[in-house]
């Protein structure tokens, strides 16, 4: 069966902390080709549970957890639970983690960058914070099962929610080895999306476009050394190719504003 996957990045490098691309990555009880599923509508094949819109949320029925660009979901007076809610629940879901207790469970739960590397800098340091800041931990363990269980009803199962976090140091040498932020930045993101089609296989990723790039056939034969790369579509705001490794296929759609239009992108923006 194939994979869906999603994929957005933010950060400043060593301005204001580290990069970070995180994912989402989906199964889906689904033959329709790559593309066709790369376009798939998740909000609507999980509705009621999951909505965009986190002012439709409700306690007793309906939507339970909103799922979109993490700026549209934060809510002044109600903080980061909004957040937590879909986060850290869909995480107790998939059994990668219990509701994490506090930053080091989260961090060993999602990263892919062991935590031990945040030794390395000292502002780091005393970094703990409890979890959830803001959710109710009792409501977040619930939401996890009854999210994977609507999933579950619908073809869909969520394996992992995770991250790269690029360290300061890592960014600079990704500085120096590329020499402009928006090629290391490519970089980051196709050692992720390399990561998940090793354990896809079959594979399609939505990522957020990077910067102002409109070609991408160059960075992914450099990263990911598929056999064949076909440029579908290269248009300012969306981008699309279909690689090959073996008998294993990859497509990938970078997109202006990703997570408008896919849930496994607004669900890695979180």
């Amino acid at each position: 069966m194939p994979y869906i996957a999603g994929i957005d990045e933010a950060g400043l490098g060593p301005l204001l902390g580290p990069l970070a691309s995180a994912f989402s990555l989906f199964k889906v009880e689904d033959d329709a080709p790559l593309e066709s599923l790369a376009n798939l509508d998740l909000w609507k094949r999980l509705d009621p549970f999951f909505t965009r819109d986190r002012k439709t949320l409700s306690q007793s029925q309906g939507a339970r957890i909103a799922v979109a660009d993490s700026k549209q979901i934060y809510s002044p007076s109600k903080g980061v639970a909004p957040l937590e809610e879909g986060v850290l629940s869909l995480l107790s879901g998939t059994a990668q983690s219990p509701v994490v207790p506090d930053f080091s469970g989260y961090w060993d739960a999602v990263s892919l960058v062991p935590r031990k590397e945040l030794a390395a800098y000292p502002w780091y340091k005393n970094h703990e914070l409890s979890l959830p800041r803001d959710a109710l931990a009792d409501k977040l363990s619930i939401l996890g099962k009854q999210a994977a269980a609507h999933m579950a009803s619908r073809e869909l199962r969520l394996l992992k929610l995770g991250a790269l976090p690029v360290m300061e140091g890592e960014f600079n040498r990704l500085m120096d080895a590329h020499n402009n932020k928006a090629d290391a930045h490519c970089a980051c993101v196709c050692s992720v999306i390399q990561g998940l089609w090793k354990r896809a296989g079959e594979l399609a990723v939505v990522c957020d476009h990077l910067g102002a790039r409109m070609r991408y056939e160059a960075a992914l034969r450099q990263h990911l050394k598929p056999d064949s790369v076909e440029v579908l579509e290269e248009r300012e705001e969306h981008s699309a190719y279909r690689l090959k490794r073996g008998t294993n296929e990859l497509y990938i759609s970078f997109r202006v504003k990703a997570d408008d239009t896919s849930f496994a992108a607004a669900l890695a923006s979180m």
